[in-house]
C-alpha cells in the first residue's frame, strides 16, 4: 500500500458518523513521520463568525429561512449526500 506523507481534513471531522474510524483510517494511510492537519470550527473563532455565520448565513440569507424551507444550502447537501 501507498502511503502518504500528508493529511488535511478542514472541517470534516463533525460531519463524519464515524470520528474514531475516521482518525484511524489517517493513521493507516499516513506514512511514519507524515503529518496530519485537522482543522475544526469553533463557535468563538474568526473563522467560524465569518465563514459560517456571515458568508453563509446572513449573506446567502439562511438566517431569514423559515423553519423547514428548502434552503440553497440544504438543496447542495441534500444533492451531495443522496438524501
Amino acid at each position: 500500500m501507498k502511503r502518504i506523507s500528508r493529511v488535511y481534513l478542514n472541517g470534516v471531522l463533525d460531519h463524519t458518523p464515524d470520528t474514531e474510524g475516521a482518525i484511524r483510517e489517517v493513521h493507516r494511510v499516513l506514512r511514519p513521520g507524515g503529518v496530519a492537519k485537522v482543522m475544526l470550527y469553533h463557535r468563538s473563532s474568526l473563522n467560524y463568525w465569518v465563514e459560517i455565520v456571515l458568508r453563509r448565513g446572513v449573506l446567502g440569507a439562511e438566517v431569514f429561512a423559515w423553519p423547514g424551507s428548502t434552503t440553497k444550502k440544504n438543496r447542495m447537501e441534500r444533492d451531495h449526500y443522496g438524501h
